[in-house]
């Protein structure tokens, strides 16, 4: 495949951090981190990018003061009330830029919670996109043939069985009914060598096998490319 354009982005990372208290005492603490991009070439595209991944992290902080805020302090008080030792809650929103070259950007979030209990959960969410013209990059559109999800399937259970033959354990029971239960058209990456689907945590295997992802190689076709 020739690659007619290398356009990639300058990044800067944003911090966002902030400690909630009730009575002087730490309930909540808030660890954001997030993408802005820098693009000379085509700079509106990157401000649409940019307020993607703004957007995302803006609901997190929101969520996090609205919503875990409030629940920490019912926490802290039931702890007080019961003389249990308490422990913070915690919200962090991670990041990590899975490809950047070619006119293509593509992220992940990672957003974990501890709400208390032996460990917290984490939730991954992607961002994909065209930096010629700032658009969303969709499944349908790299893979190209119209049973594109059955294919797809077929090399993600075939990884799944060469993963759990070398790995006993890692995955639940019935992890080949519950890899297609659970496949999404929105959990995937792009990298430099294809994709990446990735499927959440305890949705096809234990707390302890965390995210499963499952490299699948491919070429994303030339019309995403700045001709």
């Amino acid at each position: 495949m020739t690659i007619p354009n290398r356009t990639s982005a300058d990044i800067t990372d944003v911090k966002v951090n902030k400690e909630f208290t009730y009575k002087d005492t730490p309930v909540l603490k808030l660890e954001v981190s997030y993408p802005q991009l820098n693009c000379r070439r085509n700079p509106e595209s990157a401000r649409r990018i940019n307020r993607i991944c703004k957007n995302y992290a803006d609901c997190v902080c929101l969520f996090a003061q609205r919503q875990l805020y409030p629940e920490a302090i019912r926490g802290y008080r039931y702890s007080i009330d019961n003389d249990f030792p308490f422990n913070e809650y915690e919200t962090v929103l991670a990041y990590d830029v899975s490809c950047n070259e070619s006119c293509i950007f593509s992220c992940y979030f990672d957003r974990y919670e501890y709400t208390g209990g032996a460990h917290g959960t984490t939730y991954r969410t992607s961002v994909n996109c065209n930096l010629y013209n700032g658009m969303t990059i969709q499944l349908s559109d790299i893979c190209k043939s119209r049973d594109y999800r059955r294919r797809l399937l077929e090399q993600i259970l075939e990884q799944a069985d060469g993963n759990l033959a070398l790995s006993p354990g890692i995955y639940f029971e019935n992890y080949r009914e519950l890899i297609v239960k659970h496949f999404s058209t929105s959990n995937f990456c792009i990298t430099p060598q294809g994709i990446d689907i990735y499927y959440q945590q305890y949705a096809i295997a234990p707390y302890s096998t965390g995210i499963v992802v499952f490299s699948i190689p491919c070429d994303v076709p030339d019309q995403y490319f700045n001709r």
